[in-house]
């Protein structure tokens, strides 16, 4: 339950400093840095996890 607090404290005033100091650079727009860098370490972990786990039940 504290960590949705903490989620909040952190990522709210991260998420404004993406998206105004990265604002224009290299032409993208704040949303698009902000979409691009709190989604890509999301994409990377489920990659990692999809070779890591077993998939099937005799291997794990």
């Amino acid at each position: 339950m504290t960590a949705l607090a903490v989620s909040g404290i952190v990522g709210g005033p991260l998420s404004g400093w993406i998206l105004t100091s990265l604002a224009g650079a290299n032409g993208w727009a704040g949303w698009q840095w902000l979409f691009l860098l709190e989604g890509l370490p999301a994409v990377v972990l489920g990659v990692i996890v999809l070779f890591y786990l077993d998939d099937k039940p005799n291997h794990a």
